[in-house]
C-alpha cells in the first residue's frame, strides 16, 4: 500500500527552502530518502541520523517573477471578496435605515465604521503582498 509521506513522518519548516523530515519509524528513513530523491522535483536530500534534510533548490528569476505574480492575484482576490463583504454590509445597513430600525446619526456612524474596518483590513492586505513579494523576490 502506498503512504502519504504525512502518515510516514513529522515534517517540519527550517527557513525558507529546508524541510526537516522525521519518521516515526526509523527503519522507513532510508525508503523515505529514496522515494524523496527519486521524485524528479529537484528537491536536494541528505540524511542526518534518521532526519532527512530536504532542500528545495533556489527558485530562477523567472520563477520568483511567477510566485510575485501570483501573490498579486491572490491578494486581489482578497480585496474584491472585502469589497463584495463591504457592499452586502451596506445594503443591510440600508434597509434597516428605510426599515426605521436606524437613525440616520446610526446610519452614518454605521457607515463610517464599516469604512474604517475595510480600510484597515485593504491596508493589512497590502501589508501582506509587500511583504510577500519581498520574501518571493529575495535570492
Amino acid at each position: 500500500a502506498t503512504l502519504r509521506l504525512m502518515e510516514l513522518a513529522t515534517i517540519m519548516s527550517d527557513g525558507p527552502q529546508d524541510l526537516l523530515v522525521n519518521p516515526f519509524d526509523p527503519s522507513v528513513t532510508q525508503d523515505i530518502e529514496n522515494t524523496l530523491r527519486n521524485a524528479s522535483i529537484g528537491f536536494i536530500v541528505s540524511v542526518q541520523g534518521t532526519t532527512i534534510r530536504v532542500k528545495n533548490p533556489p527558485l530562477s528569476q523567472e520563477q520568483r517573477e511567477k510566485y510575485a505574480k501570483l501573490v498579486s492575484q491572490y491578494t486581489e482576490e482578497g480585496r474584491e471578496k472585502l469589497r463584495k463583504a463591504r457592499d452586502e454590509i451596506r445594503k443591510d445597513v440600508k434597509i434597516a435605515f428605510d426599515a426605521g430600525e436606524l437613525s440616520e446619526d446610526e446610519k452614518y456612524r454605521t457607515e463610517q465604521e464599516i469604512e474604517t474596518a475595510t480600510k484597515a483590513f485593504m491596508d493589512r492586505i497590502d501589508e501582506i503582498k509587500q511583504s510577500k513579494q519581498r520574501e518571493v523576490m529575495m535570492v
